[in-house]
């Protein structure tokens, strides 16, 4: 009896130290359209500086691949006009061109809001979608 004790506890430790992730997911895009040469933009997200942040994505299209570009955008306050392109960010992807899952790191600057934004490029088909999530440890 002590031996299936032991067994049940030494389970349920093992089990709980992976039946969360590490920090917060946050839904991005939900299979979002991005059509032709239009913008889409996510949520504001309040962000601590010092956090660290990713993004797992996945384009994809009806019809051919898509073409898109996804970027980030920083703002001190959550009004939709304040939002930038920090000078120094790296774009997360200039040129989302298949349905290849990809998972990035995202070092934005100490700032209290971001949002993200995904644009089709010139050669972006007609019902390319955007997934995302945001991965983020404080």
């Amino acid at each position: 009896m002590k031996k299936l004790i032991i067994l049940i506890v030494l389970l349920l430790v093992s089990a709980s130290a992976y039946s969360a992730p590490l920090g917060k997911i946050d839904m991005v895009f939900d299979g979002e359209t991005v059509e032709t040469q239009s913008t889409i933009y996510s949520e504001m997200y309040p962000v601590k500086s010092g956090g660290f942040f990713g993004v797992w994505y996945q384009g994809g299209a009806e019809l051919g691949n898509p073409d898109l570009k996804i970027e980030y955008e920083m703002s001190y306050t959550p009004v939709a006009a304040t939002f930038a392109e920090p000078s120094d960010a790296t774009d997360i992807d200039v040129f989302c061109s298949d349905t290849t899952i990809r998972i990035k790191s995202v070092q934005p600057p100490p700032m209290a809001y971001l949002r993200f934004k995904a644009t089709g490029n010139a050669g972006n088909t007609t019902g390319s979608t955007i997934t995302m999530f945001m991965f983020s440890q404080e």
